[in-house]
């Protein structure tokens, strides 16, 4: 079989996945700065706002492994040779299952992050998100090593605990990042949220700040925090 087939179809499903977080972006209006290949794996750079629709986020998301399934179905018609076909699932569902893991930055845990922030507080839904994922991180690390599995596994782990941590470190600046870009931009959502501070901030939502007898705007609230 020699080595040009594994690299071909580990190339193949990565450029499609993108794909489809590419052209799904594209179709929703959201600027995709540029595609990222690499060995085994990619990402798309699309528009770095904080404030874009959840719904249209989780389009974004979940068009990766949509594109990715039909790919793959495509592709298993012009294979013939059984051996390679194996071969090619094997990979298709081990890079599919692996990404949709639950875990940050992987799109399973910017999925669970997504779906969160429909229920939870910008802030809250971060928070929940880094729990679960360094939780799963830990029980597979430790299946890993009672298993006995290759190094390569317990690398990409630690690499992965250690964009966790990176996260948790910087998510206050993400934080005020989304705050000034509702301030710099005046986005407005249609949905209305009264909260007392703008840690109960969420997204897809404008607020009304209640503080003590008085009610702020969004945008008069912003005005202070921001001059």
């Amino acid at each position: 079989m020699g080595a040009f087939f594994p690299f071909f179809v580990l190339t193949y499903l990565v450029v499609i996945h993108e794909l489809g977080h590419f052209l799904c972006a594209k179709i929703m209006g959201i600027p995709v700065n540029k595609i990222c290949i690499y060995p085994f794996g990619g990402i798309s750079k699309v528009d770095s706002r904080i404030n874009i629709s959840l719904k249209k986020e989780l389009a974004i998301l979940i068009a990766g492994p949509l594109m990715q399934i039909i790919g793959y179905v495509l592709l298993c018609s012009f294979i013939s040779n059984n051996l390679e076909l194996n071969l090619f699932t094997t990979y298709n569902f081990s890079l599919l299952i692996f990404n949709l893991l639950p875990i940050y930055p992987l799109d399973g845990g910017k999925i669970l992050n997504n779906l969160l922030a429909f229920k939870f507080s910008y802030l809250k839904s971060i928070d929940l998100t880094i729990k679960i994922s360094v939780i799963i991180v830990i029980v597979l690390f430790i299946a890993s090593i009672i298993i006995n599995t290759n190094l390569n596994i317990l690398f990409m782990l630690s690499f992965l605990l250690y964009k966790i941590k990176e996260t948790r470190d910087n998510k206050n600046v993400y934080f005020n990042k989304m705050l000034l870009e509702r301030y710099l931009y005046r986005i407005r959502f249609p949905k209305v949220k009264i909260v007392s501070n703008e840690k109960s901030f969420r997204r897809d939502y404008r607020h009304l700040i209640r503080h003590q007898d008085r009610y702020y705007s969004e945008r008069e609230y912003l005005n202070k925090r921001f001059h």
